[in-house]
């Protein structure tokens, strides 16, 4: 299934902007792993580059990685909403 989807890129506007950015919506999507991200030390990183990004004026979503996986139908569904 092919969706009108954005050209994603990286983008080096932040410190934290080295993940996928469309630039015609100013959103950051992060792909977070599903065992770095359940740890304490990293959902505080995480936390941290979320109120910076926000703070720099980007839009963010974070999807993880079993969502990718298993259900990238779904993730398709909630860009397609956002835009």
């Amino acid at each position: 299934m092919r969706r009108n989807i954005p050209k994603i890129q990286q983008s080096k506007k932040c410190e934290y902007c080295k993940k996928e950015f469309m630039p015609s919506l100013n959103l950051i999507i992060e792909a977070d792993g599903d065992y770095w991200h359940k740890l304490d030390r990293i959902k505080k990183k995480d936390k941290a580059e979320n109120a910076y990004l926000k703070k720099c004026g980007f839009n963010l979503m974070r999807w993880r990685g079993a969502d990718i996986l298993n259900d990238i139908n779904n993730l398709s569904k909630q860009l397609d909403n956002y835009s």
